[in-house]
């Protein structure tokens, strides 16, 4: 591809027009999606490199090596893990407005793994009598991923994140 390109630059009386093609190909600007928009779509985005931009909420305490980001309303939110240039997050950047580019991956919750879970819940509450808000909030997860599995004729409940490559903190 650069023989190419060399021989049509040194070949043609338009090298300066291919080069202002090339140019603007690469300056235009990248779509930002919102984070309901990754998760919406996150099916179709497996594998692909998007950029997105929303608040963080959480911040790892332990490693810094993931955060939690999520739209303006906080409505729905997506995990970024550290990776590519991302070392790690700092806690100061709990509240703070990203822009952060990475790699939408998928984890799959397997049918066996939500019925297992919602056992232990259920077991807990029981033994242990958490405090009702808290297992409650558990238990009206776990009913929302076995609602949508059924719904979608599934055997799994998709979890999509964002492997971080690259961000920006907006100010």
């Amino acid at each position: 591809m650069v023989a190419i390109l060399v021989l049509a630059t040194s070949c043609s009386n338009n090298s300066n027009q291919t080069k202002s093609k090339t140019q603007t190909t690469q300056n235009q600007p990248t779509k930002v999606y919102k984070v309901s928009e990754v998760m919406t779509n996150g099916a179709q985005l497996i594998g692909q490199k998007v950029t997105l931009k929303g608040l963080v909420n959480h911040v790892c305490s332990h490693s810094g090596k993931r955060c939690i980001v999520s739209d303006e309303a906080g409505d729905v939110s997506i995990r970024v893990e550290a990776a590519g240039k991302i070392k790690g997050f700092n806690r100061e950047l709990s509240g703070s407005s990203i822009t952060v580019t990475g790699i939408v991956r998928e984890k799959r919750l397997e049918e066996e793994f939500i019925n297992q879970w919602e056992q232990k819940a259920l077991k807990e509450k029981v033994a242990l009598e958490k405090e009702e808000q808290a297992c409650g909030a558990e238990l009206a997860n776990i009913e929302k991923m076995k609602s949508w599995m059924q719904k979608h004729n599934k055997s799994y409940y998709s979890v999509y994140f964002l492997e971080g490559i690259d961000y920006d903190e907006e100010l």
